[in-house]
């Protein structure tokens, strides 16, 4: 282990990979251990869950900390290398043999084409590697295993001495290339150990979800959400047994693999969809689908998502007499299944890493890098506030603001939370931009978009002007934190909207248009500390109509990334799906309107 003195800055770059093998590419800067900078390149590239080398992001987080690339000391990566057949071979032979023949059944001369396809997919993906190594030459560059980065991302956020770090999701390529699709890690005095036991990738809970959001017509590595939206409108009961059948088990102290395992593989994108509806496991989800409706097996695959995630959770509490866990990985991204974590007898503390998917493992594999060559001197405090990326200086807004005169009205206030508040009683939808932009897929008052949670009809307006999306995703509250246990149940404090809650019946109608249909509710709850100009604005709401909570959504129009810069801002203003927008001390409407900020 390396020592340094005060004079020294260890500054460590962390990335999500060299190639484009996964999805949502970020990159995270730490000095001394510290998180100064984080962010997604999609935020920059406008390109949803972009999975190129992340060089605008990271050219940000340069140009943010004031320093060059010369003054990185490492850069960490938590995305190795991985082997492409590796998980079929050996007692996995007989597997892939089942699955060529089946590709070869169903595809018949398209199987040349798609394993052209794939070939030159893999190429590619080796190729952007080779252009990612170019930039960071004379750099030392460390890979760390994906679900080791999932694990410190969580652990060295977490504020905890000792705990069971858990990572799942549907695969991810240990430092040899292995894929796997999980593993468990003792955390203790500021170390994460070796890990205690992995989950094998044809056990993968996380590869089934995957394959029933692909054959529900969603977006694999998008969609899955949509699968834990629609869920809630279906009866888990209808098609439980034979998607069982399909499922991976935890069953006698172990994970049992499915019989499609390999097939599932065919599901991780969405240009695999020709090849995934030909195979077996497709045909009989379509057949499922078909014959019981969307909404049944999404809730019977939420379910069995469930059941099978909280049986293992039983077993490692047991097993390892932990009672803090930390929880990271894309699996963790589904809060209903977080909710069924959290109630298990023997869970005290749970924590949820903010972005648990791959983006998070930047993060992970910069504070692992720090951890293993120079040392945490204490256990990291917890993070209570993770806006980690862009902000803008009040010159550089007006200058935007300015540049847009033609089109827009904008009005510096001195009371900005006030002036919202007011107009969100009136019926409006206010985008809102301050401070540094948020880590994360989900919006916690930096980029955010606002409405009365009370309003049924505004919800309506905003799911046809901004979101266009399903009718079945349902918004979220932000609340004041101490007023949670006066809405939820088993209340616990969400500042990262991680996990959901069952909302108390009597409070259902006064904050109808932020809960789903089932009546849970994922919040962002709110400190005057973290982030005390939001908190300002739900103070003001909760003084106008003794509800201590509003409607908040991510700030972007369905199929672009959140708003990054105030010209992302002010163009979802021109598009019309906000009715103004608040950004710094300013509040901006659209000139078409003829309406004036007052």
């Amino acid at each position: 282990m390396k020592k340094f003195g005060k004079e020294n800055k260890v500054y460590i770059l962390g990335i999500t990979g060299l190639s484009t093998a996964f999805h949502d590419n970020s990159a995270a800067l730490t000095k001394d251990g510290k998180v100064i900078f984080a962010a997604s390149e999609e935020r920059y590239s406008r390109i949803k869950h972009d999975k190129n080398f992340p060089i605008l992001s990271i050219k940000e987080a340069l140009s943010f900390s004031k320093i060059s690339k010369k003054d990185i000391n490492i850069i960490a990566v938590g995305y190795p290398n991985r082997l492409f057949l590796l998980p079929f071979l050996g007692p996995n032979l007989f597997d892939l043999f089942v699955i060529v023949l089946n590709w070869i059944k169903g595809r018949k001369l398209l199987f040349v084409l798609d394993v052209l396809k794939i070939l030159y997919g893999e190429i590619v993906q080796n190729s952007k590697a080779v252009k990612a190594r170019s930039f960071l030459k004379k750099k030392e560059l460390v890979y760390v295993s994906h679900h080791q980065s999932h694990a410190a991302s969580a652990y060295f956020t977490s504020g905890y001495s000792g705990c069971l770090a858990v990572c799942m999701d549907a695969f991810g390529p240990k430092l040899s290339g292995q894929l796997v699709s999980g593993a468990v890690y003792l955390c203790k005095d500021s170390k994460i150990g070796e890990p205690l036991e992995e989950i094998a990738v044809n056990s993968s809970i996380g590869l089934f979800y995957t394959a029933v959001t692909q054959a529900l017509g969603f977006t694999p590595g998008d969609g899955e959400g949509k699968t834990m939206g629609l869920a809630a409108y279906g009866n888990s009961s209808k098609v439980y047994v034979p998607l069982s059948k399909i499922a991976p088990h935890f069953k006698f102290g172990k994970w049992l693999s499915s019989p499609y395992w390999a097939e599932m593989f065919f599901s991780i994108r969405k240009e695999f969809r020709p090849i995934f509806n030909s195979l077996p496991i497709g045909m009989v989800l379509e057949e499922l689908i078909s014959r019981s409706g969307r909404e049944n097996v999404a809730a019977s695959a939420q379910r069995i998502l469930e059941e099978e995630v909280v049986k293992y959770f039983r077993y490692l509490v047991e097993r390892y007499k932990e009672t803090d866990l930390v929880l990271a990985g894309g699996l963790f991204l589904n809060v209903k299944m977080n909710k069924s974590i959290s109630e298990i007898r023997g869970v005290k503390g749970i924590y949820v890493q903010p972005n648990a998917g791959d983006g998070g493992a930047a993060l992970g594999a910069a504070l692992q890098v720090y951890s293993e060559k120079y040392g945490f001197t204490r256990t990291p405090s917890a993070v209570k506030d993770v806006s980690w990326g862009s902000g803008f200086t009040e010159s550089k807004v007006l200058k935007v603001l300015r540049k847009y005169k033609k089109k827009i009205f904008f009005r510096k206030y001195k009371e900005i939370p006030k002036i919202v508040a007011r107009e969100l009683v009136a019926g409006k939808v206010v985008g809102w931009f301050q401070g540094r932009s948020e880590w994360g897929p989900r919006a916690l008052g930096y980029r955010s978009v606002l409405i009365d949670p009370r309003r049924m009809d505004i919800k309506e307006k905003l799911n046809n002007t901004l979101k266009n999306r399903e009718w079945f995703m349902p918004f979220a509250p932000s609340i004041l934190e101490e007023y949670g246990n006066d809405y939820f149940l088993n209340y616990k404090k969400s500042p990262f909207m991680t996990t959901a809650f069952d909302v108390k019946k009597k409070k259902v109608k006064e904050i109808q248009a932020a809960i789903h249909v089932d009546n849970t509710a994922r919040p962002n709850t709110v400190s005057n500390t973290a982030n005390p100009f939001y908190y300002k604005i739900i103070k003001e709401f909760y003084g106008l109509t003794g509800i201590p909570v509003i409607l908040n959504t991510s700030f972007n129009k369905h199929g672009l990334p959140i708003v990054n810069s105030p010209e992302d801002a002010i163009n979802h203003l021109l598009w019309d799906c906000i009715d103004e927008l608040a950004i710094g001390d300013y509040i901006v409407t659209r000139k078409d309107n003829n309406v004036e900020p007052k």
